[in-house]
């Protein structure tokens, strides 16, 4: 399982220098071993790189949960302003286009100074399949109210998800992200919302994998217990309804079809909301 997501990170194409830092938890299978095997090949220089460079490095120790691992990973790499960071649990993987698509964006003037947060089309995967793939219409007014919660409108996928370093060195991460137990995704993002906009692509940047027990499926109770802990649930649903339907955008961005030039699309959200409040209605 680990194998499957190392090798979806070091093996992106691009201009591009990756630094991949793995946060172990200190596991008791045979997690550290891989991950000492795959910085073997890259210290050695026996892994055959599509990008200009990559930096592997591995702790593991005990944390306070997920979300405290992944701050701790970031505090180690001490990302500049403009670099791009995401994350990504064992088991996932980011598809082979993320990076050449953030290297897109750096190509373009225009979008290079406008895009600082960005994620993909929705996309699961079973047993190594992936089994769905579509888009989600988000725009940061929604996100921003706490809605992209799987009740008021559809999760910001992780998986996939970039944001420039600036961005997440101006909010508050210790309390908002790293202090949280299930809901620390849906917490950085709103926060985020606060500060920029989200822009999409059509295509998936990274894919979700199911596997049996995992907590995002055990733990969903605990999760929306979070998530009503910092924006109440009827707060969240006059939210909702007080959305004007007609003025909701999505921005997503768009490769020309040979050349891969980037443009800039806003959608019209309002058949998603109405398809979403019709769902609770029913």
């Amino acid at each position: 399982m680990i194998d499957r997501t190392v090798a979806s990170v070091l093996l992106q194409s691009g201009d591009v220098d990756i630094h991949y830092h793995v946060q172990d938890g200190g596991s008791d299978d045979d997690t550290v071993e891989r991950v000492k095997r795959w910085i073997g090949l890259c210290e050695r220089g026996d892994l055959p790189l599509m990008c200009r460079s990559v930096t592997m490095t591995m702790a593991s120790e005990s944390d306070a949960g997920m979300y405290d691992a992944i701050f701790r990973s970031f505090e180690r790499q001490m990302p500049l302003s403009r670099d791009w960071m995401t994350w990504i649990n064992a088991g996932d993987v980011l598809t082979p286009s993320a990076c050449p698509l953030l290297v897109r964006v750096e190509f373009d003037e225009g979008l290079r100074h406008q895009v600082h947060w960005l994620t993909g089309a929705a996309a699961t995967s079973a047993n190594d399949v992936q089994t769905s793939h579509s888009d989600r219409f988000h725009s940061s007014e929604i996100i921003e109210k706490g809605l992209a919660d799987g009740r008021h409108w559809h999760f910001v996928q992780q998986e996939g998800t970039f944001f420039r370093g600036e961005l997440w060195n101006s909010v508050d991460i210790r309390d908002g992200f790293a202090g949280l137990r299930r809901a620390g995704d849906w917490n950085l993002w709103r926060m985020f919302a606060e500060l920029e906009e989200i822009h999409q692509f059509r295509y998936p940047l990274g894919t979700f994998a199911f596997a049996e027990g995992q907590q995002s499926q055990a733990l969903r109770s605990e999760y929306e217990s979070e998530i009503s802990g910092i924006v109440p649930e009827e707060h969240r649903r006059d939210a909702f309804y007080a959305l004007d339907a007609d003025e909701l955008v999505a921005r997503f961005l768009r490769p020309e079809l040979r050349s891969a030039e980037l443009h800039l699309d806003r959608v019209s959200a309002t058949n998603a909301y109405k398809f979403i409040r019709g769902k609770l209605e029913s």
